[in-house]
C-alpha cells in the first residue's frame, strides 16, 4: 500500500503514480498557464464604447489568469508537499508546473506490464487481510481501488470478471464476518448480486451496524424509555449473559445441546416477535441446525504431479472417485452453500459447497464443437488442483467408459458415443482448457448426468 498521511499519498515509487495524480488533476481542471494580459490602451480615432469593451474583456481575462495563477501555486505547493526527498532533487531546477509533472512522469509513471504486476501483488496483499481494527476501513477502501485500477488495465480475472473479484473478497472474509460471507456467497454464485462495488458497499453497512448499534444483537425492549431498565435478550436473559443473539439457544439453534429442554413460552415468545421482524427471523433461519455430514473421501487413483498445473483449468474422468469435483466458480450452476471436508488427493481439503457441474466435452469427429454434461450433486471447492467427473457417479447414471477407443456412450440412448476423452499427461480429459482459457464457439446439445 502506498505510504501517505490519512488520505494524502506521497509520491516514493512507481505503484504511488496514478493515487497521487488524481487530486492533482482534480485541481488543474479548467486551469491554464496564460500570459499576463496587458491593460488596454486607448487607439488613436477608437471609440468610447469600443475602449469600455476591451477594458472589460481585460477585467474577465485579468480574474481569471489571477484565478489561475492562485491554482497553479496550490498545485506547485501540493506537489513539493506531497513526494519524497528524491523526487524532490529531481525537479528542483524546473520552474513551471508543467515542466515539473514532466520530470516526474519520467520517473515514476509505470507502464502497462509494470502496473498489471503491481496489481495482482496488491489484490493478493489484500486477501490476506487487514493489518488491524485500525487499518480496517483502508482495507475495504483498497478492494474498491485495486478493483478499479485491475478494470483499467483489463486484468484477466480480476477487471474482467466481477463474479471471480466478488468470490475473492467473500473468502477473504469468510473468517471474521461468517454470516456476512454464508448469505452473500450463495447470492453471487448464483448471479442474484452482480455487481462487486454494491457488494462492498453492503459489507460496509454491515460492518458499521455491527461496531454500532448490530441488527443481530437488538434487545427485546427497544421501545422502552425506561434506559434504567436492565437490557434483555428476546429470550429474557440479561444481556450481560446474552451480548450477542449468537449466544442465545432460543435464537441460534446451531449451539443448543442435545439434552436441551426449551420453554414452550419462550419458544412462542420468540416466534412472535421473529414474526414481526425480519433481521430476527433472518437470522434464526440462518443459523438452524443443518444435518450433520460425514467427511467425503474421494476414493480417486488421481495423483498430483508436477504436470497438474497444465490441466488445473481443465476436467478429468477419474474411474476410482466417487464424488464429482469443480474446483471453477465459472463452473457451477444452482450453488447451494455446505461445508464439506474431503480428504483427497493426500490431503484434506473443503468443499464450499454443492452444486450443478457443467461441463463442455469434445464430440467425435466434431474438433469444432463439443457438448454440455450437467453432473448434479458435484463437489465445488476452490482449492482442489483439478476439476474431476466421477467414473462411479458417470456409471450409475448408464453412461460408460470405452477403454479401447477412450470415449464415453450412454446405455440408454442404444449405447451412442456421448464424447471422446483426450489422453494429456496420463489423464483421460473430458473438456481441456490450457491454463489462460479461451472460449470456443459449442453447439447446444445437453445431456443431464
Amino acid at each position: 500500500m502506498s505510504s501517505g498521511d490519512k488520505n494524502q499519498t506521497i509520491l516514493s515509487r512507481k505503484r504511488d503514480w496514478e493515487r497521487w495524480l488524481r487530486p492533482i488533476k482534480r485541481k488543474a481542471l479548467g486551469t491554464k498557464e496564460f500570459t499576463k494580459p496587458e491593460v488596454p490602451n486607448r487607439l488613436a480615432h477608437e471609440k468610447d464604447e469600443d475602449l469600455e469593451f476591451r477594458r472589460d474583456i481585460y477585467k474577465r481575462a485579468i480574474k481569471k489568469y489571477n484565478s489561475d495563477k492562485a491554482n497553479i501555486a496550490a498545485i506547485r505547493e501540493h506537489i513539493f508537499r506531497t513526494i519524497d526527498q528524491s523526487a524532490t532533487l529531481l525537479i528542483e531546477n524546473k520552474s513551471s508546473v508543467r515542466d515539473i509533472l514532466s520530470e516526474l512522469q519520467k520517473c515514476y509513471k509505470p507502464d502497462a506490464n509494470f502496473e498489471q504486476f503491481d496489481i495482482q501483488n496488491e489484490w493478493t496483499e489484500l486477501k490476506v487481510g487487514p493489518d488491524g481494527k485500525r487499518q480496517f476501513n483502508a482495507w475495504i477502501r483498497s478492494w474498491i481501488e485495486t478493483y478499479n485500477r485491475a478494470r483499467q488495465y483489463q486484468l484477466p480475472g480480476i477487471g474482467s470478471d466481477e463474479k471471480y473479484a466478488m468470490i475473492d473478497f467473500l473468502l477473504a472474509i469468510r473468517h471474521t464476518h461468517e454470516i456476512f460471507y454464508s448469505t452473500w456467497l450463495e447470492a453471487v454464485i448464483n448471479n442474484r448480486e452482480k455487481s462487486f462495488i454494491k457488494l462492498i458497499t453492503k459489507f460496509e453497512d454491515f460492518t458499521k451496524s455491527e461496531r454500532g448499534r448490530s441488527i443481530y444483537a437488538n434487545d427485546s425492549n427497544q421501545g422502552d424509555s425506561n434506559n434504567n431498565k436492565p437490557r434483555r435478550c428476546w429470550c429474557g436473559e440479561l444481556r450481560s449473559v446474552h451480548n450477542r443473539w449468537e449466544k442465545c439457544a432460543y435464537l441460534n439453534e446451531q449451539i443448543r445441546d442435545d439434552n436441551w429442554i426449551p420453554d414452550p413460552k419462550i419458544i412462542k415468545k420468540v416466534a412472535e416477535a421473529a414474526a414481526s421482524r425480519k433481521s430476527l427471523k433472518d437470522f434464526i433461519d440462518q443459523h438452524k441446525k443443518s444435518a450433520e455430514h460425514p467427511p467425503v473421501t474421494i476414493n480417486t487413483v488421481f495423483r498430483a504431479t508436477s504436470d497438474i498445473d497444465s490441466l488445473v483449468n481443465s476436467v478429468i474422468h477419474n474411474g476410482g472417485a466417487t464424488e464429482s469435483i469443480s474446483n471453477n466458480i465459472n463452473r457451477i450452476e444452482d450453488f447451494v452453500p455446505e461445508r464439506i471436508r474431503i480428504t483427497a488427493f493426500g490431503r484434506h481439503l473443503w468443499a464450499e459447497g454443492r452444486c450443478t457441474m457443467v461441463v463442455w466435452a469434445t464430440a467425435p469427429g466434431e474438433k469444432e464443437k463439443s457438448q454440455k454434461l450437467r453432473i448434479r450433486n458435484a463437489l465445488y471447492c476452490p482449492d482442489c488442483p483439478i476439476s474431476l467427473i466421477s467414473g462411479t457417479a458417470l456409471n450409475r447414471s448408464g453412461v460408460f467408459r470405452n477403454e479401447e477407443t477412450n470415449t464415453l456412450y450412454s446405455r440408454k440412448e442404444r449405447y451412442r458415443v456421448t464424447a471422446k476423452l483426450q489422453l494429456i499427461n496420463g489423464q483421460a480429459v473430458i473438456e481441456y482448457n490450457p491454463p489462460t482459457q479461451i472460449p470456443t464457439t459449442r453447439s447446444n446439445h445437453v445431456i443431464l448426468i
